[in-house]
């Protein structure tokens, strides 16, 4: 049913009590995270079979598109079938008509006047009975007497809680109102009102500003306030209040029961107000909701958190209940070419998971936050994942494997660097694509490599990059995405962004040769959005030329989604993209220019064929399958040939790749123009290629040159054999088929010599000149290093020579395989 949501995100679900049918009542729930703003709100949905389908109800209420808008609580009248209000941070709504049909008429808001308190973050009824009075916090907390028609604070110098100076506390001096809560217990026939506040010592707060609690109880009948102190929590504290969130809960039992959920749970259960720090030893600290469970006298109750569910029964008693839950927020995501089904994540607040040999399991650290992930291709014991704390305080550590590739031991490795990988620089560790131990992390403000996974929790690292000397880059700009040329990994690519209070312009870098300070070449498109500092948030690099890529960007701005560039302009690829965030992007290799889109509703697809992005959201008999989530990590494993897309919210799911749309071609005649082939399954070609072109066959299971078959000596062929839809290695280059070039001739090389070898880079292959060539046809030579990865092609024709650049290349053993009709020759290159 979720399908049908725009949003994954749900800040409050409500019942409607008039349903005709208590088996599937009527639901009402508002989209978006209110607590943690990492999904927007795209208004009220409602169900009128118990969850099965949903349908907006948003008529009047906010334009969703502008994003930045958020519900946080809403409440449906009892008493009648038309009424419920939403508390909003544009104020107050109400609903008039909320089981109209759909679509017409629909169900429509109105603005209620408020004297300008937002954001609100929660209403209530006095009670189930009096619904004409209701209570609304915000920054102050009011009262209407007439269904929201007129409203008045309640909370001034006159009744024990001065709130009349807000955003400023007069009864607190030098404190500042974040946010406040209320509740009326449930069904328990009193007349208090209960309220929770956060406060800060900074108007403008952050994770550095000190944070307070205090708490209040309003007597309706006397109308004043007593308070019900809480101990202070600074922002430096284990258990201080946080930024966004904050639970909030009274038991209608006994109103001396009162939790409060923050990072940690407060609880007081007396007269005496002797708050204490409840141990939570099954679930995350991080608490989002707190519902008693009815029928145990309130001592059970049930805790919304960053890792799910877990159920608390006093005194002591904790059990996570988080069983077909799959609802992981993924920050990294890996998996291996040896074994597909080995996976890494990094996880929001719940640090990582692991698949192995087809069991999840969580390997041995602690709850902080894990962001992107590796395994090493020519290792799978060797793991990295980036973290937030752990390893040391707050530094941007590496959590390292150093076990097997089943029971992971994780140490750290820290990147012992005076730069730290801040919080907002740490979604990046990139493994080289042509050398298995190598990897890339990016951090504030500057690029690092290493060139060994390391072990016995020291790791060797060099700073490849001097942005803030050499390049001007601003000194709170980091390294929010970067990626490797896959057949050129002296091509990097950077993209630079800064907080977003600091109002500086997101900058895109380029090397060619593996980095170093002064080797950077600023990229940075054109300003074209109305909003110029809109983040880089991932790159994506051709496989066939590692001067094209392109660029996505985070945002609400319908102009500025994805760019490509090709080496001399930049171009708008935005069609047929919703305007929402775009945050991952990702090339698939030995296709016509596919690319992926992760964005904040699933994945887009495109292709060079295609005009328009197309969602790439359903199953194979086409019916939805993903479903409406932010992706913030995609991946191709070219071992099973599977997409797999890291949600935040949802887990990890993976489909096939998308097909060509023919199954089979039949290739003749004579091409002189650039062309890409594709056909699922087989290419059979007798093509005469010329005129300084590149043409590319992509097939899934074969390509048959036959007689007839040929290329000048100035246009460059290459074919692939990747499947879409099934287990294989694919994404294999033009030497892995040649057996199949039936229109070569036999080709016997006697002797072959190389100058100079070793050598620093430049060598030159001769061919004895004992050797027959009975056709005008070529040889076909690949470059590939000593893991069999390939990543050069040569074609030579009337020569007994050629000449191999390898200098952006590292030092070590290359081989150059000859192949002509199915025979072969190997020589060895050693570079210095």
């Amino acid at each position: 049913s979720d399908y049908q949501l725009a949003r994954l995100g749900i800040s409050d679900i409500a019942i409607d009590p008039k349903s005709a049918n208590h088996s599937n009542p009527i639901i009402y729930v508002a989209t978006g995270d209110a607590d943690g703003a990492t999904y927007f709100s795209d208004g009220i949905y409602r169900s009128l079979d118990g969850g099965v389908s949903w349908q907006p109800i948003n008529s009047n209420l906010f334009d969703a598109s502008t994003g930045n808008n958020f519900i946080n609580k809403i409440i449906v009248d009892p008493n009648n079938s038309t009424n419920m209000y939403a508390a909003t941070n544009l104020g107050i709504f109400k609903c008039i008509n909320r089981q109209d049909d759909y679509p017409n008429p629909m169900p429509t808001w109105n603005r209620l006047t408020t004297a300008g308190n937002t954001p609100f973050s929660s209403i209530a009824f006095e009670s189930e009975t009096n619904t004409s009075t209701i209570f609304a916090s915000g920054i102050n907390i009011l009262k209407s007497q007439d269904a929201g028609v007129t409203w008045n604070s309640i909370a001034t110098s006159l009744n024990g809680f001065d709130l009349s100076t807000t955003p400023t506390i007069a009864q607190f001096p030098g404190e500042f109102v974040q946010r406040i809560k209320i509740l009326i217990p449930k069904n328990s026939g009193n007349d208090n009102l209960y309220a929770a506040m956060v406060s800060t010592d900074d108007l403008n707060a952050s994770w550095s500003s000190n944070y307070y609690y205090h708490s209040f109880k309003f007597s309706f009948y006397q109308n004043s306030w007593t308070p019900l102190d809480l101990p202070l929590f600074p922002s430096t504290g284990t258990y201080r209040p946080s930024i966004g969130r904050m639970a909030f809960q009274v038991s209608s039992v006994d109103q001396n029961i009162r939790l409060i959920g923050d990072v940690a749970l407060h609880s007081n259960y007396g007269p005496m107000h002797n708050w204490t720090v409840q141990t939570l030893n099954c679930c995350h600290n991080d608490i989002h909701a707190i519902e008693f469970q009815p029928g145990t006298n309130d001592q059970t109750f049930f805790i919304g958190n960053d890792g799910g569910i877990c159920k608390k029964t006093l005194p002591n008693l904790c059990e996570e209940i988080n069983n077909g839950l799959a609802i992981s927020q993924i920050n990294g995501l890996s998996s291996s070419s040896e074994d597909p089904d080995q996976i890494l994540v990094g996880l929001f607040d719940n640090g990582m998971k692991y698949k192995k040999n087809g069991i999840w399991s969580y390997p041995p650290q602690n709850g902080n936050d894990i962001f992107e992930t590796a395994i090493n291709k020519s290792n799978t014991n060797q793991m990295l994942g980036t973290g937030y704390a752990y390893c040391s305080a707050y530094n941007g550590c590496l959590h390292y494997n150093i076990g097997d590739a089943v029971n992971l031991q994780i140490n750290c490795c820290s990147n012992d660097n005076t730069q730290d990988a801040l919080f907002d620089a740490m979604e990046n560790l990139k493994n080289d694509p042509t050398i298995p131990n190598v990897v890339y992390q990016g951090r504030r403000p500057d690029l690092f490599r290493s060139n060994s996974y390391s072990v016995g929790g020291t790791s060797s690292w060099n700073k490849i990059s001097d942005f803030i000397n050499n390049n001007s880059i601003h000194p709170n700009q980091s390294v929010n995405c970067l990626t490797i040329a896959p057949t050129k990994s002296n091509y990097i690519y950077v993209g630079l962004c800064s907080r977003i209070e600091d109002l500086v312009v997101a900058r895109l870098m380029k090397t060619t040769v593996g980095g170093g300070n002064t080797n950077w070449t600023d990229i940075t498109p054109p300003i074209t959005s109305a909003n110029p500092y809109l983040w880089i948030n991932s790159i994506a690099v051709s496989d066939k030329d590692p001067e094209h890529i392109w660029i996505c960007y985070s945002g609400y701005d319908a102009t500025t989604k994805v760019k490509e560039f090709n080496g001399g302009q930049w171009i708008d690829v935005n069609s047929g993209l919703s305007n929402i965030p775009m945050n991952t992007i990702l090339y698939e290799s030995g296709s016509n220019d596919g690319l992926y889109v992760g964005t904040d509703v699933g994945v887009y697809y495109k292709n060079a064929t295609m005009p328009d992005w197309q969602p790439f959201m359903t199953d194979f008999n086409n019916k939805p399958s993903l479903p409406n989530v932010i992706v913030r990590n995609l991946e191709i494993n070219y071992t099973n040939n599977k997409l797999r897309a890291g949600t935040y919210g949802r887990s990890v799911w993976e489909t096939k790749l998308a097909c060509p749309l023919d199954v089979d071609l039949i290739l003749t005649g004579i091409s002189t123009s650039s062309i890409f082939e594709e056909a699922k399954n087989s290419i059979t070609s007798t093509v005469s290629i010329s005129g300084n072109v590149n043409q590319y066959y992509r097939a899934g299971e074969d390509i048959e040159l036959l007689p007839g078959f040929e290329t000048d000596n100035i246009s460059l062929f290459y074919a692939f054999i990747h499947n879409c839809d099934g287990d294989g290695n694919s994404n294999l280059r033009i030497g892995n088929v040649v057996e199949q070039f039936k229109a070569f001739s036999n080709l016997f090389i006697t002797e072959t010599m190389v100058i100079p070898n070793p050598g620093t880079g430049v060598f030159t292959i001769n061919f004895n000149e004992k050797y027959e060539i009975e056709e005008e046809k070529f040889l076909t030579i690949e470059l590939q290093n000593i893991q069999n990865e390939h990543f050069e092609i040569y074609k030579i024709k009337d020569s007994n020579s050629i000449t191999i650049d390898i200098t952006d290349k590292p030092a070590g053993f290359y081989i150059a395989k000859i192949f002509k009709s199915g025979f072969s020759n190997v020589v060895k290159l050693i570079k210095l």
